[in-house]
C-alpha cells in the first residue's frame, strides 16, 4: 500500500523553537517559519538551511502561505505571506525583503490561504473575522464576522466559496453577498483544521475530539475516523485529490480520499501545526511543534489491472510485476514520477517533463511524449488517452503518442479536471463545465470540436461516465447529479434527453467490455445489465437490474475500483476490498447480440429462464430490430400487449414504416415522425398523430400536404363522440362546416394508401 518516506531536518540547523508554518515557493524552494523569529529556506535533503529573514523579537509568526499551482505562481511570483500573533501579515520576497506589512486582525492570524489562481489570499483570525485580500495586500472584503475565534479557513476549487471553522461547526460562505451560507456541526470539540479539495470537491476536518472527518460540499458526512490519542492539529489534501495527510501529536497519517488509512508514521516531532503539499503532489511538508521540519515523500503508489501490478519504489522508480508468473521488471526515469495509470492494456507514466506509454507487458520500448506544462489529470480509453495540464488545456493522444485533438473548453480551471469531471471513449469526450456545474460539454475526439450546445441539467452534475462499447451514434453517458440521481443520455444525438434510472447513487462505473453499469446505493451494489433500455422500453428498466448477494457488509461510503469480466471490485471505507460477481449470462447475451446470433441468445435465455434474462434479451432484440426474437422474449414475460404490437409491426410492408413504429414503441415520437416525414409516408404520419391524440399536428400535416383532412376531422369527431364532448378547437370547428366527412371515401383512400405503400420499391412484410 502507499506510504510516506520521511526526511527530518538536520538537528544542527533546525529551528530552536516551534515551527509554525511551511510553504513551497513558485521556484520550488521550501521555506519554514518559526517562533525563533526566523524564516529558513531548505535544501532538498533538509541537511542544510539558509536563514532568509530575521524578524523582530516582539512578534511571533503563526502561519505562512505561498502560491503553489502554475496559475498562482504566474500571478503571485516567488513571494510568500507570513501571519503573526499581533494580527499583521507580511508579504516577503524570496530574498527576505519584507515588501509590505498590513494590520489585518485584532488578535492572532490563525489561517492564511492563497486562491488557486494566485489572484489573492484570505486571512482568518481569533477576532472571528475572515478577510480576503489582493495579492498586493489590499483589502477586498470582510467576508465573515463572528464572535467565536476562527482557527482555520480555505477556498474551494472555483474560489467562489470559503469554508471556515468556528467552535464545533463548519461554515461555507459564498463570495456572493446574496448567496446563502451553509453550516453544520462537524465535531464534538473545537474544529482545529479544514481543507477543501479542488479536485474531488470534498472537505476534510480535524478537531479537539481527536477525529478527522470527510464531508461532501453539502455537509453530508462521508467518513469519520476512530478516536485518536491526541487532537487533530492539521490536515491537507494532495493536489490530485486522491489522498490527504493528517497530523496529530507525534503522528502523521496518509489517508485515501474516501478516508481509510494508507499508512501511519510516528516521528518524535510533537504536533504538526501545518501541512503543505508541493505542486505535483509527490511530497508534503510539516511544520512541527518541537522546531522540526518534516518532508514526507509518497512512495509505493500502486496501480493494477488484474494482470500486472506496478508499484512506485522510489521518487523516479517503478517495479512492474506479473500477477501470473511473478516476473518483475524495474523501470527508472530521469525525473520524479507524478502520475501512473494502468488500464485498457497500457501503462502511462507521467513525470514532470515527459509522458511514457508502455504496452502492457512490453516494458522496454515505451512511446515518449514531451510535456510543456505540468499534467494534472490522466484519463484512459480503449484507443486514446487525455491529458489535462496546469494551463487548463485538454489534449487527446493515441497510444503511440500522436496528438489526436485539443478540445477547447472555455473558462477551464486546471484544478477542476479529474476522473469525475472528465470522461473519455474512443470517439467522445465529455467534460463538466467549470463555471456552471449544471452543464456538460460533448466533444468529438477526432476533430476536437464540440458536438452541439452544452447540455444544461436542472441540478449540478457531480460525475460523468461515458460507455466504452458500441457505435458512435449509440454512445451513452451516465451522470450523477447533486441529488445523487443517476441519469443516462444518448450524447451523440441532436437533442440530449436524459432518463433517470436510479436514485441515491453515490458511485457508478461502466463495465469495460459490455453495456452494463454497476452502482453503489446506500449499503448495496446493483448491476444495471442493459441501462439503455430506458430509451427502448421504460417498463423493463427495473427488470434489467439485479442485486448480487453480499457475503459481507459494504459499510458506509464504499467506492467502486473496477468492473470487468464477471467481477466487480469494491473498496470499503476501512480499505478492505470486496469482490462481487456479475451474472455471466449477460456477457454471453450481449456478445451474441453483437454478433447477431439471436438463436443462440434465445437458447441461453431459455436456459436461464428468469425475468431479468428475458428482459435483457427483449430490449436488445427490439433495439436491433430483430422482431421475432423480441416477440419470443416478450411472450416469455407475458407481455401480451407488446407481443401484439410487434406482430402488427411485422405486417407493415416498408422498412421505414416498421422503424417508425419501433421508435414509437420506444417512446420516441419525434424520431418516429422524422422517419415518416423523410420517407414520404404522409398517411402513416397523420395516423400516428391521431393515435397519439396529437390532433393539432395531425391537422397541420394534413393541410400542409393537402390530403386526409377529412380523415383527421372524422377521427376527431368519433373521439369526441366517445367522450361525450363538444368541439373546443376553433380550427376544427371552422373546417367541419366546409369539409365533408364521408367514411366510405375515407376508407377507400386509406386502402389506396396501403396499396401504394405495398407497391413501393423494396416493400415487403417482415421476414
Amino acid at each position: 500500500t502507499m506510504k510516506f518516506q520521511l526526511t527530518q531536518a538536520n538537528v544542527q540547523v533546525r529551528h530552536t523553537d516551534a515551527t509554525t508554518g511551511v510553504a513551497w515557493l513558485a521556484n520550488g524552494d521550501f521555506m519554514s517559519v518559526s517562533d525563533d523569529h526566523t524564516v529558513k529556506a531548505w535544501n532538498e535533503t533538509l541537511e542544510d538551511a539558509q536563514e532568509v529573514v530575521k524578524m523582530d523579537a516582539e512578534w511571533y509568526p503563526t502561519c505562512m502561505a505561498a502560491a503553489t499551482s502554475d496559475a498562482a505562481k504566474r500571478s503571485a511570483g516567488a513571494s510568500f505571506v507570513v501571519g503573526s500573533n499581533d494580527g499583521k501579515f507580511r508579504i516577503v520576497s524570496r530574498n527576505g525583503r519584507v515588501e509590505k506589512t498590513v494590520e489585518a486582525h485584532l488578535g492572532a492570524i490563525t489561517s492564511l490561504r492563497w486562491r488557486s489562481d494566485g489572484q489573492g489570499f484570505l486571512t482568518a483570525g481569533e477576532d472571528g473575522l475572515v478577510k480576503t485580500w489582493s495579492r498586493s495586500g489590499m483589502l477586498r472584503t470582510t467576508l465573515v464576522k463572528l464572535t467565536l475565534p476562527i482557527y482555520a479557513a480555505c477556498w474551494d476549487g472555483s474560489n467562489e466559496n470559503v469554508a471556515h471553522t468556528a467552535g464545533k461547526n463548519v461554515f461555507i460562505k459564498p463570495m456572493q453577498p446574496t448567496a446563502k451560507a451553509e453550516t453544520w456541526k462537524a465535531h464534538e470539540g473545537v474544529v482545529l483544521c479544514i481543507d477543501w479539495s479542488s479536485k474531488n470537491n470534498t472537505i476534510i476536518t480535524g478537531g479537539e475530539d481527536r477525529k478527522y472527518k470527510v464531508w461532501d460540499s453539502y455537509g453530508r458526512l462521508l467518513y469519520s475516523s476512530s478516536t485518536d490519542a491526541s487532537p487533530i492539529t492539521s490536515c491537507s489534501w494532495a493536489p490530485s485529490g486522491l489522498v490527504f495527510a493528517v497530523g496529530s501529536f507525534n503522528t502523521l497519517r496518509l489517508c485515501d480520499s474516501s478516508g481509510w488509512l494508507h499508512a501511519m508514521d510516528k516521528p518524535s516531532v510533537g504536533s504538526p501545526y501545518q501541512l503543505t503539499w508541493n505542486a505535483d503532489g509527490t511530497r508534503v511538508a510539516a511544520a512541527c511543534a518541537r522546531g522540526d521540519v518534516l518532508v514526507a515523500k509518497l512512495v509505493e503508489r500502486t496501480v493494477s489491472n488484474g494482470k500486472f501490478t506496478v508499484t512506485q519504489t522510489g521518487e523516479s522508480k517503478l517495479m512492474a510485476t506479473s500477477v501470473v508468473d511473478g516476473v518483475e521488471e524495474d523501470l527508472e526515469f530521469r525525473d520524479s514520477i507524478v502520475h501512473t495509470a494502468l488500464s485498457h492494456g497500457y501503462l502511462l507514466v507521467v513525470t514532470s517533463t515527459q509522458c511514457f506509454v508502455y504496452p502492457e507487458g512490453n516494458w522496454s520500448l515505451p512511446s515518449v511524449l514531451d510535456i510543456q506544462s505540468a499534467v494534472t489529470c490522466v484519463v484512459q480509453a480503449n484507443e486514446h488517452f487525455v491529458l489535462a495540464d496546469a494551463t487548463g488545456k485538454l489534449m487527446v493522444y493515441s497510444y503511440n503518442c500522436r496528438l489526436v485533438s485539443s478540445p477547447k473548453l472555455g473558462g477551464s480551471i486546471s484544478d477542476r479536471f479529474n476522473s469525475s469531471t472528465i470522461t473519455l471513449s474512443d470517439d467522445t469526450l465529455v467534460v463538466i463545465d467549470h463555471k456552471n456545474a449544471k452543464a456538460f460539454h460533448v466533444f468529438d475526439v477526432q476533430s476536437g470540436k464540440e458536438v452541439g450546445k452544452p447540455h444544461v441539467h436542472s441540478l449540478e452534475v457531480s460525475a460523468v461516465l461515458v460507455d466504452q462499447r458500441g457505435p458512435t451514434l449509440d454512445r451513452h453517458l451516465a451522470f450523477i447529479d447533486k441529488n445523487r440521481d443517476l441519469f443516462i443520455a444518448q450524447v451523440r444525438r441532436t437533442t440530449i434527453v436524459p432518463e433517470k434510472i436510479a436514485t441515491m447513487v453515490h458511485n457508478a462505473m461502466w463495465h469495460q467490455s459490455i453495456h452494463a453499469i454497476a452502482t453503489l446505493q446506500e449499503d448495496k451494489v446493483l448491476f444495471w445489465l442493459y441501462p439503455s433500455c430506458a430509451f427502448t422500453d421504460q417498463d423493463l428498466v427495473a427488470q434489467t437490474k439485479c442485486e448480487p448477494a453480499l457475503t459481507t457488509s459494504l459499510g458506509k461510503a464504499p467506492t467502486l475500483v473496477s468492473f470487468d469480466s464477471t467481477l466487480c471490485t469494491i473498496r470499503r471505507a476501512d480499505g478492505a476490498t470486496v469482490v462481487v460477481s456479475l451474472p455471466p449470462y449477460i456477457l454471453m447475451l450481449q456478445q451474441l447480440a453483437t454478433s447477431l446470433d439471436w438463436q443462440a441468445a434465445t437458447r441461453i435465455a431459455r436456459f436461464i429462464d428468469t425475468p431479468t434474462a428475458w428482459s435483457c434479451l427483449a430490449v436488445m432484440a427490439t433495439k436491433a430490430k430483430e422482431l421475432d426474437t423480441a416477440e419470443t422474449a416478450y411472450a416469455a414475460l407475458n407481455a401480451i400487449d407488446k407481443v401484439q404490437f410487434l406482430q402488427g409491426i411485422k405486417q407493415i410492408p416498408t422498412v421505414e414504416g416498421r422503424n417508425a413504429e419501433l421508435a414509437l414503441f420506444s417512446g420516441q415520437a419525434k424520431e418516429a415522425a422524422s422517419i415518416l416525414q423523410q420517407a414520404g409516408l404522409t398517411y402513416r404520419l397523420i395516423d400516428m398523430y391521431c393515435t397519439l391524440y396529437d390532433w393539432d399536428s395531425a391537422l397541420e400535416t394534413a393541410i400542409r400536404h393537402k390530403t386526409h383532412v377529412d380523415t383527421v376531422l372524422g377521427r376527431r369527431a368519433r373521439y369526441l363522440e366517445s367522450l361525450g364532448s363538444q368541439e373546443t378547437k376553433a380550427k376544427f370547428s371552422q373546417l367541419a362546416g366546409s369539409v365533408e366527412v364521408d367514411w366510405d371515401n375515407i376508407n377507400a383512400k386509406i386502402e389506396q394508401e396501403m396499396e401504394s405503400e405495398r407497391q413501393r420499391p423494396g416493400a415487403k412484410p417482415y421476414a
